[in-house]
């Protein structure tokens, strides 16, 4: 028992400096470590569970799909095959990390609590030297969050964490501490000028009043249906065109329908001010030009778009895009895709599974698992979600743990 208790605290140090040091670090190296902690946990104990085999299995085949899918031009893009396998094998060895990390000695409570304190720890690391300019120059603007690069995707985590506690009264930390945490993390959100997180922020909020007058799986389909739409419609979709770029936040906010739709545009301003949209475009086009086969199954890792001659300053080549679902489909196909939306309503089906069970523990993984939805679908959409070289380690741990965690508490209610 005191090697297990032992063996735990080891784990729980480890992922505490994880998450704390591997956003700062380079995608290799994020991907190394976090290969060396499953391997660390593997040999503490070698043996896949089933329940994660299951709850893993629709992104392991998106995973082999894109590896049989490029094997046709491996020996072209030896370098982006392998590159694209790392990213899109990376989210299920976190998953595997925080499905495995759960025990009886070292609970989700205890985690969650982790990666509440690990957010606080990167925002402050982050926006430190954004505090000392603000201090020192009194100076607010759009510009600061590119010369500081400030980030506010681990701040999501923690608020979504503290609110879903907040709500349903499943309290981690004393009502005080959870009050001004809600506080700190919204304000980093906020500083960060970042639309997405923003938009996350402004539907987890509403989620508690949307759940009153529409079921979240009615409002998941809602989502997909968008999301369909913007992918396939985009071109015909009627959204004015703003002539110049951004200069404020507001003005960007503005921009933002012209910058989700999957379209092409004419002139070579246009193109370079909504280069996001522009970039889907081409790796829609890209998509389209392929056979039966990679229609249905993908071009495999190793594919991707060209912009030669199209974008002044950015890639010429783009193995990624913005839209997150515009890399699966890609990568994956139309049957990637599905799989992927299958993913994200096995969450929802899964926070939904036990509604019986009528308790502050069962409705905290209820609202949290909506929550993780709604960021998944958010990223995905805006800032290229899971298959990316910043994939969240953090909101991938959460998602394993709560997927193991929810079923316990399902299976011992039955």
């Amino acid at each position: 028992m005191l090697r297990k208790v032992h063996i735990s605290n080891i784990f729980a140090f480890f992922l505490f400096a994880g998450m704390v040091t591997l956003p700062f670090l380079p995608p290799n190296l994020t991907i190394f470590f976090s290969i060396c902690f499953s391997c660390l946990i593997l040999f503490n104990t070698p043996i896949l569970k089933l329940s994660f085999i299951k709850s893993s299995m629709l992104l392991t085949l998106i995973f082999a799909i894109g590896v049989f899918s490029g094997l046709s031009s491996f020996s072209d893009n030896i370098y982006f095959y392998f590159r694209d396998a790392s990213y899109f094998i990376h989210p299920l060895i976190l998953l595997f990390i925080g499905h495995s990390i759960i025990n009886k000695s070292f609970g989700i409570k205890k985690l969650l609590k982790l990666i509440v304190k690990a957010a606080v720890v990167n925002s402050v690391i982050n926006y430190s030297s954004f505090f000392v300019n603000l201090v020192s120059s009194f100076q607010f603007d759009l510009s600061q969050r590119y010369e500081f690069d400030l980030l506010s995707g681990f701040a999501v985590i923690g608020f979504l964490i503290i609110y879903c506690s907040k709500t349903t009264s499943f309290h981690l930390f004393k009502a005080r501490a959870e009050i001004m945490l809600l506080i700190f993390f919204s304000l980093v959100i906020i500083l960060s000028f970042s639309r997405t997180n923003m938009g996350i922020l402004l539907v987890l909020f509403s989620i508690p009043i949307l759940n009153k007058f529409l079921s979240f799986k009615k409002l998941f389909v809602l989502f997909v249906g968008i999301i369909t739409l913007v992918i396939f419609g985009g071109s015909f979709l009627t959204v004015a065109i703003p002539e110049f770029e951004a200069t404020n936040f507001m003005e960007k906010v503005s921009y933002s329908a012209s910058e989700i739709l999957v379209r092409n545009y004419d002139t070579a301003q246009e193109i370079n001010i909504f280069w996001r949209s522009q970039e889907a475009f081409l790796g829609l086009t890209k998509y389209l030009e392929g056979t039966n086969f990679q229609l249905i199954f993908g071009q495999g890792f190793g594919s991707y778009a060209s912009a030669s001659g199209i974008f002044k300053y950015k890639l010429q080549v783009i193995p990624y895009f913005h839209n997150g679902f515009i890399t699966i489909l890609l990568k994956s196909g139309a049957i990637g895709l599905l799989m992927f939306f299958a993913f994200l309503f096995s969450l929802v089906k899964l926070s939904f599974n036990s509604l019986k069970t009528d308790n502050k523990k069962s409705s905290y993984y209820r609202l949290m698992i909506q929550g993780v939805v709604v960021i998944l679908i958010f990223q995905t959409l805006f800032i290229m979600g899971i298959y990316s070289p910043d994939v969240s380690v953090m909101l991938m741990v959460l998602i394993g743990a709560i997927i193991k965690e929810r079923k316990t508490i399902i299976i011992n209610y039955d």
